[in-house]
C-alpha cells in the first residue's frame, strides 16, 4: 500500500470476544485525569504486538473492595508478603511485568471495531510462586486461617484474606501477616489455644 509521508500503517485490531482474557506484557502505567478523578492508565501489549490500555481508579486509601486494592494484594500474595504502600506494590507489579486484561466490549471508530478492556484482578498469568523458603510464622498463619474457615464455614478464603489485609492496612503496616491473622481470629471469637494452636 502506498502511504503518504504524513501517514503510517494501521494495525488491525485482534478478534477478541467480550469476556475473553488476554495476557498483557511490556506492562507500564501512568497517572491520568479521568472523568471521576485521577486514574491509573495501564498499558501493554498482547501476543500479536497489539497495544492495549485499561484504567483503574486511584484512591489514596483504597478499601478492600476496590480494583486497585485487589490488584496490589494479588501481586503481593505472589511475592509472599505485603508491600509497604501502593506505590511499592505497583513497582512490584511492573517488575513482574504482566497481567490479564478482560475484554469489556467493543467500540467503533471510523468504521473499525476495537476491543475495550478492564484490568482483571482475580488472577495473574500462570507462573510459579516466589520461593520464599519455609517461614514458620507464615505456616502458623495458614493454620489459623484453616481454623477460621473450619469454625466459620460461611466465610470464604477470599473473605478471610480481605479481613487480614484490612487489619494490616488499618495498622499502617505495623502488624505482620501473622499478627493480623491472630487479630482476625480473635475478633471472630475463635479459641485458638483450645484448638491446639499456640499464639503469643
Amino acid at each position: 500500500m502506498d502511504i503518504a509521508p504524513y501517514g503510517r500503517p494501521a494495525v488491525k485490531p485482534p478478534k477478541i470476544e467480550t469476556g475473553d482474557l488476554v495476557k498483557v506484557t511490556e506492562l507500564n502505567y501512568r497517572m491520568v485525569e479521568g472523568q471521576y478523578g485521577p486514574q491509573y492508565q495501564f498499558e501493554g501489549e498482547i501476543e500479536n504486538g497489539y497495544k492495549v490500555r485499561a484504567w483503574v481508579k486511584k484512591y489514596d486509601k483504597p478499601t478492600v473492595n476496590t480494583k486497585i486494592y485487589k490488584l496490589c494484594t494479588l501481586i503481593d500474595r505472589h511475592y509472599g508478603e505485603y508491600s509497604k504502600d501502593l506505590d511499592a506494590a505497583l513497582s512490584r507489579l511492573l517488575s513482574f511485568g504482566k497481567v490479564y486484561f478482560k475484554c469489556s466490549g467493543h467500540r467503533e471508530v471510523e468504521d473499525v471495531t476495537y476491543p475495550k478492556f478492564n484490568v482483571y484482578v482475580d488472577k495473574l498469568p500462570s507462573v510459579p510462586p516466589m520461593q520464599m523458603g519455609i517461614d514458620p510464622l507464615k505456616t502458623k498463619a495458614n493454620e489459623i486461617v484453616n481454623l477460621i474457615l473450619k469454625k466459620k464455614p460461611k466465610l470464604t478464603v477470599e473473605a478471610v484474606t480481605n479481613l487480614i489485609s484490612q487489619e494490616i492496612y488499618t495498622s499502617k503496616g505495623e502488624l505482620s501477616e501473622h499478627e493480623a491473622t491472630i487479630t482476625v481470629a480473635r475478633n471472630l471469637g475463635i479459641d485458638m489455644e483450645n484448638s491446639g494452636i499456640k499464639v503469643k
